[in-house]
Formats: structure tokens, C-alpha cells, sequence
């Protein structure tokens, strides 16, 4: 072997630093182990209610999680059980939500409803920013509200609010892409490299 040859080889060694190749696989395992741990403790809330709506003779029930049809902002999550009784001529609404991980105390609510072969219609004109109309369709299988702000509200916050909202009663199950609430670049990068979502 020449000295020419030994040369090449040595510049061929001298060119691989191994310290940086092992300080950026370290750091890559160091972001995994971080990732790994955010996931682990990140617990987004479980809502435990299936969207229901059914009629037994004069009663009539419906049960869900409130969602968006407008495409709007997400809702603060939360379950809702409305209980109708057409010989009273009422329903009784049971919701709570969840806020920052913690379940809110659940709230009764009691509106005069009207009732007709395939839907149950009401009102909800108590919260001081905006009015809500029901209306179960018994056909359809579904519970369709809105929430229209009101034209002079008693509070100057209210301004704040949305015009309008169209929503359901869905599921409450709702599965949260962890890579959508945290900064999770890794693993971000090895599901675009593998065109998942």
C-alpha cells in the first residue's frame, strides 16, 4: 500500500465525525423521549354518551354531545339528555360540560314544548346572550338546534358572541389527533413520511 492510498483512507476517516453523528441521534432520541412524554400525559376528556333519540308512547328522549354543523369553532365539550312528556306538554333538559379537564356541575332546565306526530319543537329564552330552538325530528332520528345571539343583550359582552350557530346532538366519543394539540415535530414528520394524518 502506498502512501497516496494510506492518505485517501485517512481523509475518508477524518471526514465522518462520529461525535456530531452521535450528538444529533442522542438529540433525536432526546425529542422522541420528550414527544413520547407529552402524549402520555396529555388526557383529552371522555365524554361517556351515545347519540340517542326514541319515542316510547308519550315520551320522548334524546341524548348526545351539542356539535357544530356550520363548521364553526369547536364547543366546549359536554353531554345533554332532553326528556319530553307530551301529556305535560314539557321537556326537561340535563347537560354539563367539561372545562380545562374538570366536569361542570349538571344544570336542569324545564321549557314548554309542542309536540306533533314526527318532532318535538321548544325555546330557551333564559340565558341572557342568545335564544335556542330545539326541534327533535322523531322521523330523522336527530336533534337540531340553534343559537341565534340576541338583538339588544343585556350585557355588553355579548357582543362578543357569534350571530348564529346550527348544531346537533352527536356522539360524544370524539378522537383528538395528539400531533393537532401539541408540538410534536418527530412524530409529525414520520406520519407525513408515511402519508398518515
Amino acid at each position: 500500500m502506498n502512501a497516496s492510498t494510506v492518505d485517501e483512507a485517512s481523509k475518508v476517516k477524518r471526514r465522518w465525525n462520529w461525535w456530531k453523528i452521535g450528538f444529533f441521534v442522542m438529540l433525536f432520541l432526546f425529542e422522541g423521549a420528550r414527544e413520547w412524554a407529552v402524549i402520555a400525559t396529555y388526557e383529552p376528556p371522555k365524554i361517556a354518551v351515545s347519540n340517542y333519540v326514541g319515542r316510547v308512547q308519550t315520551l320522548v328522549t334524546a341524548t348526545g354531545r351539542w356539535q357544530r354543523l356550520d363548521g364553526g369553532s369547536p364547543m366546549v365539550p359536554g353531554a345533554t339528555k332532553i326528556t319530553c312528556w307530551q301529556n305535560e306538554g314539557k321537556c326537561y333538559e340535563v347537560s354539563y360540560d367539561f372545562l380545562n379537564g374538570y366536569v361542570g356541575e349538571p344544570s336542569l332546565d324545564v321549557f314548554d314544548a309542542k309536540f306533533s306526530d314526527d318532532a318535538v319543537t321548544y325555546e330557551n329564552d333564559n340565558p341572557k346572550c342568545a335564544l335556542y330552538a330545539v326541534r327533535i325530528d322523531l322521523k330523522l332520528k336527530k336533534v337540531i338546534a340553534t343559537r341565534d345571539r340576541k338583538e339588544n343583550p343585556a350585557e355588553g359582552t355579548c357582543q362578543n358572541m357569534e350571530h348564529r350557530i346550527e348544531m346537533t346532538l352527536g356522539d360524544g366519543f370524539v378522537f383528538t389527533h395528539l400531533e393537532d394539540e401539541h408540538l410534536l415535530p418527530i412524530f409529525w414528520l414520520i406520519a407525513k413520511a408515511f402519508g398518515s394524518k
